[in-house]
């Protein structure tokens, strides 16, 4: 991996900890509801990571046989993760 690569990580790992650091100054993140946590934390972070969170790629609340996932992930529509 070149120095572009690096910068890359170096910047999701940025915007990670500016992620976290948001989450821990937020007063009112400990009584959000699970899908206010996802909307303003969760998808973020899988955004950073390089999922599409905005398609199919990742799917929430996801259905697995009788059991229920919180996130799917895909890629070219075959399930990689629950």
């Amino acid at each position: 991996m070149g120095d572009s690569g690096l910068a890359l990580k170096d910047i999701a790992r940025q915007k990670i900890r500016d992620l976290v650091d948001k989450f821990r100054h937020d007063p009112l993140a400990t009584t959000y509801h699970e899908a206010q946590i996802y909307k303003d934390y969760v998808l973020p972070l899988f955004a950073i990571l390089g999922w599409d969170v905005n398609s199919r790629e990742v799917t929430i609340e996801e259905r697995v046989g009788r059991k229920r996932a919180d996130f799917g992930f895909y890629i070219k529509t075959e399930a990689r993760g629950y």
